[in-house]
């Protein structure tokens, strides 16, 4: 399995503190039948971890992953929030940060936590002309997404995926984001899972995550979700 959502490079930001906690996310990652992970530190006002720093962390972390003989592949990206203060297409076009497995195919695009960012749906166009489309990471945890289905359609049919976590659906983000998670699932919308891990508090839970998905709405909808996150990686 693949996880393209995982805050695993050490401090950089709210993610793994330590060379030591990395490691040992990795080998949770790696009990779970991980095999590629896609570091996405933070890219925000609060954690603005540009792409030369990823790239250098992605570094050093494959090695001692490799001294530590510990058999899970890493590669670069970013979870890239749209803020009003902050040019998302500058600053991709500059490579300030870097899309997922830095092939500049897929980019995580995360909304603000305080309200829906009203421009999204340019972003996601012009992303689109760029070859780029986005994915939204965790919308069951957003409150305006659960209150307002109908910005997920729009979102959608603008050409962006929508990427539920793992977390949520097993209920360990709350009732709430759980009963959302799965009702994004029902209605076809979570084209991905991942695991927004960033730390090792909850180990992975794609496995069961998928066990769950396939029993509800069937193993081939399971077959397709991996199939779009191995071409995140492609």
């Amino acid at each position: 399995m693949v996880d393209i959502h995982c805050h695993i490079l050490p401090e950089l930001d709210d993610g793994a503190d330590s060379l030591e906690t990395a490691l040992a996310m990795a080998r949770c990652a790696v009990a779970d039948g991980i095999t590629t992970i896609v570091a996405t530190p933070h890219y925000n006002v609060h954690w603005c971890v540009h792409s030369g720093r990823v790239r250098a962390s992605i570094v050093m972390l494959r090695n001692a992953l490799h001294e530590a003989g510990i058999p899970l592949h890493v590669l670069p990206g970013n979870e890239v929030r749209l803020d009003e203060v902050r040019d998302v297409l500058h600053d991709l076009d500059t490579d300030a940060f870097c899309t997922l497995a830095d092939k500049r195919r897929y980019v995580l695009l995360e909304q603000p936590w305080t309200a829906y960012a009203t421009h999204t749906l340019d972003v996601v166009a012009q992303l689109q002309e760029r070859g780029i489309r986005a994915i939204v990471p965790h919308p069951e945890r957003h409150g305006f997404f659960r209150e307002h289905v109908h910005l997920l359609q729009t979102i959608i049919d603008a050409g962006a995926w929508l990427q539920v976590t793992a977390d949520s659906l097993l209920g360990n983000n709350g009732n709430v984001v759980q009963t959302a998670a799965w009702d994004f699932i029902d209605r076809g919308w979570a084209h991905v899972i991942a695991t927004d891990a960033h730390n090792i508090k909850r180990a992975p839970a794609l496995a069961t995550a998928s066990r769950l998905i396939a029993e509800r709405i069937g193993a081939q909808k399971v077959e397709d979700m991996w199939k779009r996150t191995e071409h995140v990686i492609a």
